[in-house]
């Protein structure tokens, strides 16, 4: 499932919501190695994987939420595309291309956090079918 990201435009800028917010779980410092625009990347990309879904926002709304460049966006999804943590998906809405970045779930260390989010998720999906 696909979530369009709430975002408000203000002139040429995107800006985030301000009752938006991410978490940075230790996992993704101590076992994964994330640090700086990686770590609050996959962090933005971690919360909308929690909700069960995936995150297909722009580039410039994680750059706003990162506080980096396009470019450093662009890399740290690259980096994460190539560890294999986070998956990228191409479809069409209403006849336009969205990309949408999901977390592997492959990739994730064992946590008891994850097993049970996982079980939710794959009930959630049993009752839109």
């Amino acid at each position: 499932m696909i979530i369009n990201v709430k975002t408000e435009k203000k002139g040429a800028s995107v800006m985030i919501p301000d009752d938006s917010y991410i978490r940075i779980f230790g996992f993704m410092r101590n076992e994964m190695g994330l640090q700086k625009t990686e770590l609050l990347t996959y962090a933005l990309i971690y919360s909308y994987f929690r909700n069960c879904s995936s995150f297909n926002g722009t580039r410039e709304y994680i750059s706003k939420w990162v506080g980096s460049s396009h470019s450093a966006v662009e890399s740290a999804l690259n980096s994460l595309l190539k560890k294999g943590y986070i998956t990228k998906t191409s479809e069409r809405l209403r006849g336009h291309p969205v990309v949408a970045y999901t977390v592997n779930v492959e990739a994730l260390p064992p946590c008891a956090e994850h097993d049970s989010m996982l079980r939710m998720c794959k009930e959630d999906k049993k009752r839109e079918c």
